[in-house]
């Protein structure tokens, strides 16, 4: 799978933490054993492993993908009010659903909106929800990060467009420590949908709300033609058009030409994947016949991965 274009980025979680009195447990970075640890410790000490410092625990670079976009990150997470996420680890669920705290460094892949956390030996635990509407997480930590999309249009120069976002880590699909973690994640991510994992938040492809009828060219008309040509959009959420490719031509320059005008004026609606709004693809196929055209939309397979 293609991951797109990546952009170096910085990442901060914005707040304050709250402080937990007694003794936290976590588990080893190294080994399977659990660890007691206090809140403000400056160390994890492992009697079989040795001590970690927080530096040892946390990533120094991560990986995140946002709608369907992976970006490079510098992984700086600051105190903030939520204490489920921190430097050096996250909260998670234990077999009995007692909490448990496991280092970024253990980590394969986080899924935040799946709430999955699978550690590089092969465990998997489950997580609270990244956002709750009361206590103890309705403000979860916010992401100040770069995506870059690179802005294909038939007949014109690629060019690259970059956004500064700041959102929540909600929204986002998959962080890791690694580029190898971070495809293992969105393939996990793909597979929880498709396989109808997750009812409450299920997929939604995108629609065509506004089709283009193509005009035959003048110079093309009389001349009895029986063509298709098959054009390619992909579009954002915010209405940027992504992409708009000729997939089939018709071997006339004028009738191609026609059919990419009509497609760039087509109304696209939002596809969804875990209820959050992602870019997505549809295939335009423009039927020519004798001086008439109709229009027949499809939504190809992983249309909302194609990146």
């Amino acid at each position: 799978m293609r991951l797109g274009v990546w952009g170096l980025v910085g990442l901060w979680m914005l707040g304050g933490i709250a402080q937990v009195a007694s003794a936290e447990t976590w588990l080893c970075p190294n080994c399977e054993n659990r660890v007691e640890r206090a809140p403000d410790a400056p160390t994890l000490d492992c009697g079989e492993c040795g001590s970690f410092t927080a530096e040892d625990l946390s990533w120094i670079v991560g990986y995140l993908n946002y709608k369907t976009r992976s970006a490079e990150t510098s992984f700086l997470v600051s105190p903030e009010e939520c204490d489920r996420f921190r430097q050096d680890g996250l909260q998670a669920f234990g077999e009995s659903r007692e909490l448990i705290w496991i280092p970024w460094t253990a980590v394969d892949y986080f899924i935040p909106r799946q709430r999955i956390v699978r550690l590089i030996d092969g465990r998997e635990f489950t997580t609270d929800y990244a956002r709750t509407r009361g206590a103890p997480c309705p403000a979860p930590p916010k992401f100040l990060f770069q995506i870059a999309d690179t802005i294909r249009i038939e007949g014109q120069k690629d060019r690259v467009v970059t956004q500064d976002l700041e959102d929540d880590i909600s929204t986002l699909f998959v962080i890791s420590g690694s580029e190898k973690g971070l495809h293992a994640g969105i393939t996990r991510f793909i597979e929880e949908v498709e396989a109808g994992n997750h009812p409450r938040l299920p997929r939604t492809d995108n629609k065509v709300t506004r089709p283009t009828v193509a005009q035959m060219p003048t110079s093309l008309r009389g001349k009895n033609l029986d063509k298709t040509v098959t054009v390619k959009v992909r579009g954002e959420r915010s209405g940027q058009l992504l992409e708009l490719a000729l997939v089939k031509s018709s071997g006339l320059d004028d009738l191609d030409q026609a059919a990419i005008r009509a497609a760039r004026s087509t109304g696209l609606s939002t596809a969804g994947e875990m209820g959050v709004g992602v870019p997505s693809t549809v295939l335009l196929h423009y039927h020519f016949k004798g001086d008439a055209c109709t229009v027949e939309a499809e939504i190809p397979k992983n249309s909302i991965w194609q990146n």
